[in-house]
């Protein structure tokens, strides 16, 4: 008897823990959906299901892919909660360009155990559209990026943008093939403008003149081609001038102090783009460093205005100001970059609202910034943040003097709260001293567990179909910020549902604002009205209205 009780005892035992142990399993869903063309299936068709980064927990998001059936059907089984994108890989044809990662494919959004059904694709055959790039001699121009550009909103030449990178390019004999073009008018170019606000790194000697089809510099006297669904136009062939000629440009960065050189820093350099404050357009890093005497060269620059200045690594303590300088037929030299040393803001991250250390030693991924507010010149660009030590320790150097914007920010489920020193909040917006060196500041992560879940309802009309939104959740009082997603913004999905997770209790103002089609008729007249919700442990459910119907008299 005692055996046999042992024995049911311990089966019992056993069961309990198999059951636990499947209880812990997280909850999976599926995505299905169909693909056609003219109704008809698309069969043998890859689709991908992407996520856009990491999960809240900090691991990459699983990858997947299927093909579609001979129905043209499609299906994800085993999918974890999350926003991700569904795309077919289909590079003949047009496919609905969304998804938080602005790529082909549509939105959506799961959650745990959620069967989505539906999320179907209707395909139409792409345009083609082929030629052949020379120089002025007639020579084949091979390994050329060609430019494509469509009429777009409010009538306005706009860049397409295709996944099918390598179309772009012309093959050994000069020949292009731009492909999966959606019905419309489009330009064809090739070769860089003057002040198109580009800069090319690693290639002395010159750069092709911009050549719109059929032959011009001028986009107002370029040939528009106009293209139909499935339809093929050909010849589009383009002769480029002669190279012109590019320029050198030299100079230093130096203490603005003692004047001594410094040595072995990078610069980095851009365009600048006209304005009532100028800023600096497109830049980036050459990768060299200053010699011993502090020297730096630029290669390869176009004629046109540019600003040159010190790109400091991280922990440096010094920042620079922008030194700018024209390009026009001939070389430059004697640039000198001034570089200063700068203010400092160091101290710890803290988190409230669990004691969990697997949540406690995700302080290392916190980035905190410090950036200068309403300046009145211009300013160098910032490369990127810093992010904490492992032991939530943090420190930002060479920060300029003046009114300086205090934030952190980092993936669910942490949140930024606010930032303190001897226990008094500070304001978002500070002012530094030159050469300040403010130390003991605590910087106040949440750990949320409340979950926001909404739904857009749309009235007064259709939205376009590539209109995206995102959701900005703003923490009400106090100095907390924007609740971020896995991927940075949260995003809204091709059925107007969006979930904001990690949201710590507090009372949230939601806005959503467009980031697709800015110049429809129906954007232009679209109406969101804010919403604020309060969010405690669980769960709360919201819907916001999007009007796209008239304004009303008076309204602005």
């Amino acid at each position: 008897m005692t055996t046999r009780y042992s024995l049911l005892l311990l089966f019992m035992l056993l069961l309990g823990l198999t059951g636990q142990a499947q209880s812990d399993k997280p909850a999976m869903g599926s995505i299905s959906g169909r693909i056609t063309v003219k109704q008809q299936p698309l069969p043998g068709i890859t689709v991908t299901l992407e996520a856009p980064a990491m999960e809240s927990s900090g691991q990459p998001r699983k990858a997947f892919s299927a093909k579609t059936d001979s129905d043209g059907r499609y299906r994800f089984n085993g999918v974890p909660k999350g926003q991700y994108v569904v795309s077919p890989r289909a590079a003949a044809y047009v496919v609905p360009t969304g998804g938080v990662m602005i790529r082909p494919g549509k939105d959506v959004t799961i959650g745990e155990n959620e069967q989505l059904e539906n999320i179907d694709f209707e395909l139409t055959k792409g345009g083609v559209i082929t030629g052949k790039i020379t120089d002025h001699t007639g020579r084949p121009l091979i390994q050329q990026r060609v430019r494509l550009q469509t009429r777009g909103a409010g009538n306005r030449w706009q860049n397409y943008f295709s996944p099918n990178y390598s179309m772009y390019q012309t093959d050994d004999r000069g020949l292009f093939r731009l492909y999966g073009l959606p019905a419309g008018q489009y330009l064809v170019s090739v070769g860089e403008g003057r002040n198109d606000g580009s800069i090319t790194f690693g290639r002395p000697g010159g750069y092709l003149p911009l050549t719109y089809y059929p032959g011009t510099p001028d986009e107002a006297e370029a040939k528009a081609i106009e293209v139909t669904a499935g339809g093929e136009v050909t010849d589009i062939d383009i002769k480029v001038g002669k190279p012109e000629k590019t320029y050198e440009a030299r100079g230093r960065i130096i203490d603005a102090t003692t004047g001594t050189p410094l040595i072995g820093v990078q610069f980095a350099y851009g365009t600048v783009m006209a304005g009532s404050t100028p800023r600096i357009g497109g830049f980036g890093v050459p990768g060299e460093r200053t010699n011993a005497q502090g020297e730096f060269v630029m290669q390869s620059v176009k004629p046109g205005k540019y600003a040159v200045f010190m790109q400091a690594d991280a922990g440096s303590d010094y920042y620079s100001e922008p030194t700018v300088f024209d390009v026009l037929e001939g070389d430059i030299e004697g640039l000198e970059v001034k570089a200063y040393r700068g203010a400092s803001i160091s101290g710890i991250i803290a988190v409230e609202g669990t004691n969990d250390p697997a949540i406690l030693q995700r302080v290392k991924e916190v980035r905190v910034s410090a950036f200068a507010t309403a300046p009145t010149t211009m300013q160098a660009p910032s490369f990127g943040l810093p992010t904490a030590n492992p032991d939530g320790t943090f420190q930002l150097t060479g920060l300029r003097p003046g009114k300086t914007r205090l934030s952190a920010s980092a993936r669910p489920p942490l949140q930024f709260l606010r930032m303190e020193r001897e226990g008094i909040e500070l304001p978002r917006e500070i002012e530094l001293t030159a050469g300040e060196q403010m130390t003991g500041v605590k910087v106040v992560m949440g750990y949320g567990t409340g979950v926001i879940r909404g739904q857009l309802n749309v009235v007064g009309g259709t939205l376009p179909p590539e209109a995206r939104f995102i959701v900005l959740a703003n923490r009400v009082g106090g100095t907390g910020g924007t609740v971020l997603g896995p991927s940075g913004n949260v995003q809204v999905d091709t059925r107007g549902k969006f979930v904001v997770e990690g949201v710590f209790p507090g009372e949230y103002e939601l806005q959503v604002v467009p980031i697709g089609t800015p110049g429809a008729p129906a954007m232009q007249r679209l109406r969101i009205e804010k919403q604020r919700v309060t969010v405690g442990l669980g769960e709360v459910t919201v819907t916001i209205t999007v009007n796209l119907g008239e304004k009303k008299e008076g309204q602005q």
